[in-house]
């Protein structure tokens, strides 16, 4: 039989010609194998893994700030759709998440121990209340009269636990380094 023009080539290179080719009796990475059979001692493992939880924090500052940002937006685009003055709106809600966010990095100097659980917990917290917020601010809109104490309490408690949280994943990865 005559080969191919493309199996020639490769032939012609040192592959392995199509006819000639098993598939894997089991699958493998090789990747993984030679970091699994290689003698990596003590220090480099735990060091590999150091790289991988500090990597890992990085990660979550990227995503707690743009969650941030996002809050910040949602609470005063709600705001001002709902009571008009978008710029007034704005204002206040930056201003107040800034001063908040410095009350809650004050906050974060008296907590000394269990740094990673304590910050997991404050950041559920905020992503719960997060979440809630627009559906929080609508209610109080529609059914009290108090949406500005409600947004004012919104802010302080998202934006205490993101000043809160910025000094833990910043003291973790300090102790990383």
């Amino acid at each position: 039989k005559a080969i191919p023009a493309a199996a020639a080539t490769r032939a012609s290179y040192g592959a392995v010609p199509l006819k000639s080719w098993e598939p894997p009796t089991r699958f493998t990475i090789p990747h993984r194998e030679r970091r699994m059979n290689s003698s990596l001692s003590p220090e480099k493992s735990s060091n590999a893994a150091a790289n991988r939880e500090l990597s890992i924090l990085i990660a979550s500052i990227f995503i707690i700030a743009s969650c941030g940002l996002l809050y910040e937006l949602l609470i005063s685009s709600i705001s001002s759709y709902l009571l008009g003055s978008s710029i007034t709106h704005f204002s206040i809600t930056i201003g107040l998440f800034m001063f908040f966010m410095g009350v809650g990095s004050y906050l974060s100097k008296f907590v000394e121990s269990h740094l990673l659980e304590r910050f997991i917990q404050v950041e559920i917290a905020v992503g719960f209340i997060g979440g809630l917020s627009a559906a929080i601010l609508y209610f109080a809109f529609s059914v009290t009269e108090l949406y500005y104490l409600v947004a004012i309490l919104l802010i302080a408690a998202i934006s205490i636990g993101i000043g809160f949280e910025i000094p833990l994943v910043t003291r973790l990865a300090n102790r990383h380094q």
